[in-house]
This record gives structure tokens, C-alpha cells and sequence, in this order.
């Protein structure tokens, strides 16, 4: 046999043997002990020759094992598939055998990890890493609560997409249920509420996620805090104002200028609070509740329940009659309040016919002054 023929066949047979081990691991679950044998530099290319292995799995301390199987069409496909390398993120990853991770527990979050990790989204991220700095989450992770949310938790690792304005609706519930792995009480009164219902139930694209109130990546704490508070009846009329819109659901789109007609809505306007100060007139969310928003209609009776609570924190007396004063964000009209509609003209009949009468009467009172001093100017020249 030849020389060159025998070496080709040993290296098929070589190469035979370790795609049928590899097959075999892939079948029976991988595991990668953190004293296997190597002394290679490592470079991003090589990773998935390790990490494509289905099942593979990396011991802890405990004696547990963590998954560490990346597919890598998953990773290929994503936003930083054909941009970044894998040592992008995993900066400390210099080598093989890897340095020895220090998880108790597989559910353990990797700390100093995601720290390194969120820390590198700066890098071509920076806007966005900024107001990150300055949200909740990022406050909640220096006070040490390793839960909080990072860019990945919300963006995903291996499986980023690219953030498109454009795709909003149906692409925004993945978020949602994102921000329920740690919000998980205001993700039930969201489900619960006609937001919810209408987009996790029904699949309707127009109706507001929590990103849309929250800003994703400078996330305000509470609803209590001043700047948000501030902010609420924007956000809520940049759905509610849009006649276009709100014609489909059948609702008013005079919300804004029904809200800054009356007392709350013109004091809110005339007397903005100061820097620092939330507005202590009642907003959007004092009488239709935040995350568990109900319908006019509901039949439940919450809407009501909400009203009464909203007024009697400023009007202690009041009774449950009380918020029936409030005719809504609707025009008075002959078929609906026609008791509101006809006082409401007669008023105006009275008050414009008043200050008619008193014009006229002043203009009358003028005309005799200028009278008098004309004559009494003839009088004297003759």
C-alpha cells in the first residue's frame, strides 16, 4: 500500500473515529470537568467546536452541572452573530482549560459575570448604558440585588435581535413576559387589565406594553416618583389623543382637553410643580389605576372602587355618590347628560347675554360722557 495512501486513510479514520465521539457525547450529555487537558490559546472561532455539542454540561463546586450548549445558527443568526466574537463578552476566556467559575447553584446568577458583561454594551451601546446608569434597575444592582435586570435579561444573550422602533405591538410581548420573571404581580394586573387582555389575549398591536410607560433602559422606580408622575398624562394621551386610534375602540378622543377643563386638569396646567415635586393633583392613574386598568363598562365595578379611593384622598367625606360629579371625558350632548348638556347652554345664553348688557352698557355710559363735554364746550365758546 502506498505511502501517501496510508497516511490519507489514517487521517479518515482518525477523523472518523472523533465525529463518532463527538456523536456520542451530543446523545449521552457532554460534561467538561475544569481539569481536562489542553494548553491551546483560544480564539472565537474555535467555541463552537466545544459549544455546538448538544447536552454539554459543565460541573460546579456542588457537584451540579450547568448547561453550556450554544447553538451556534442561534448565535450566527442574531444581531452579533457576524460583529462580535465570542470573547467580546466572555472577556476572561483566554484559554482552555477555562478559569473555574464560582456558582453554588446552576439558578445562581454568574455576578461577576453580568457585571463584566453589561458593562461591555457600553462599549458600542453608550447612549443607551448611560440611562441604564441612572435607572432603577442599575440602583437596585449597586444596593448588591444580583437580580436585577441587565441588558441581557431583556435583550437576550446568544439569541439578540436587533431593537427595531418600527416593529411595535405583537414584537413588544416577549418584553412583557420578560419583565414578569421578577414583576410578577404587576405583570398579573397588567394580564388582567383591558391592555393586557387585549394584547397577550386577543394579539391586538395597539395597545400599550410596559416599555411604552416605562422607559426600557432609564426605568423610573415607582409610580410615586415625581418625574414619571409628571410625565404620566403624556404618555397617556399619545394614545388616547389619536382620533384615528381611539375611533376603533370606540372611546373619546377628547381626553386631554376634557382632563385640562376642569379643575384637576387646569390646576395641573397653571400651577406646574416644582423640580423635584410630584404634581398633587389626581392623574390619569389615580382613577384608572396603573397596571390594572379596567374599562368604563367594566361590570366588576373596580373603575368605580378606584374613583371613590382616588377622590377620598383629597376629599375625605366623600361618599360613593361622589365621583358621579365627574361626567367623564365626554362632550355633554342632548342624548348623553342632556340634564348637563341644556344647563350647561342656559348658562351660556346667560353669561354671554350678561356681559353683552354690560358692554352695551358701558358703551352707552361713554357716549354720554363724550356728549356732555361736547356741549359743555359749545356752552362756553358761545
Amino acid at each position: 500500500m502506498p505511502t501517501l495512501f496510508r497516511v490519507r486513510y489514517r487521517t479518515v479514520f482518525v477523523l472518523a473515529v472523533l465525529i463518532l465521539a463527538a456523536g456520542w457525547l451530543g446523545a449521552n450529555g457532554a460534561i467538561v470537568r475544569a481539569d481536562a487537558p489542553s494548553g491551546e490559546a483560544l480564539d472565537s472561532y474555535m467555541c463552537p467546536v466545544c459549544h455546538a455539542t448538544p447536552n454539554l454540561k459543565m460541573q460546579l463546586a456542588s457537584g451540579e452541572f450547568l448547561s453550556v450548549t450554544v447553538e451556534p445558527q442561534t448565535y450566527k443568526q442574531s444581531v452579533h452573530g457576524n460583529v462580535l466574537q465570542c470573547t467580546a463578552c466572555h472577556a476572561e476566556i483566554t484559554g482552555y482549560p477555562h478559569p473555574a467559575r464560582a456558582l453554588a447553584r446552576p439558578s445562581v446568577r454568574d455576578v461577576p459575570f453580568l457585571m463584566r458583561a453589561y458593562t461591555a454594551c457600553g462599549t458600542c451601546h453608550r447612549p443607551e448604558y448611560d440611562q441604564y446608569l441612572g435607572s432603577a434597575h442599575a440602583q437596585a444592582l449597586g444596593a448588591g440585588k444580583p437580580d436585577a435586570a441587565i441588558c441581557s435579561d431583556c435583550h437576550g444573550a446568544h439569541d439578540m435581535t436587533q431593537a427595531n422602533p418600527a416593529q411595535v405591538g405583537l414584537a413588544l410581548v416577549p418584553a412583557v413576559y420578560s419583565c414578569a420573571k421578577c414583576h410578577q404581580q404587576e405583570f398579573e394586573d397588567y394580564r388582567a387589565s383591558v391592555h393586557g387582555k387585549d394584547l397577550l389575549g386577543k394579539g391586538d398591536p395597539n395597545v400599550p406594553a410596559c416599555v411604552d410607560c416605562h422607559n426600557p433602559h432609564s426605568m423610573t422606580q415607582a409610580k410615586n416618583n415625581p418625574d414619571f408622575r409628571r410625565q404620566s398624562l403624556a404618555i397617556c394621551v399619545s394614545c388616547h389623543a389619536d382620533a384615528q386610534l381611539m375611533t376603533k375602540y370606540g372611546l373619546s378622543t377628547r381626553i386631554l382637553s376634557t382632563y385640562v377643563a376642569d379643575f384637576h386638569g387646569a390646576t395641573a396646567q397653571l400651577y406646574p410643580s416644582r423640580l423635584g415635586q410630584a404634581p398633587e393633583q389626581a392623574m390619569c392613574y389615580d382613577c384608572h389605576s396603573n397596571h390594572n386598568i379596567k374599562s368604563t363598562v367594566s361590570a366588576d365595578g373596580l373603575l368605580q372602587a378606584n374613583l371613590l379611593a382616588a377622590c377620598q384622598k383629597c376629599h375625605a367625606d366623600a361618599s360613593v355618590n361622589f365621583p358621579a360629579a365627574w361626567v367623564g371625558h365626554h362632550d355633554p350632548t342632548p342624548d348623553n347628560l342632556p340634564l348637563v348638556f341644556w344647563i350647561r347652554g342656559i348658562y351660556n345664553v346667560l353669561i354671554t347675554g350678561t356681559i353683552l348688557v354690560l358692554v352695551g352698557h358701558i358703551a352707552l355710559d361713554i357716549r354720554r360722557v363724550f356728549l356732555n363735554t361736547l356741549r359743555g364746550g359749545n356752552q362756553a365758546h358761545d
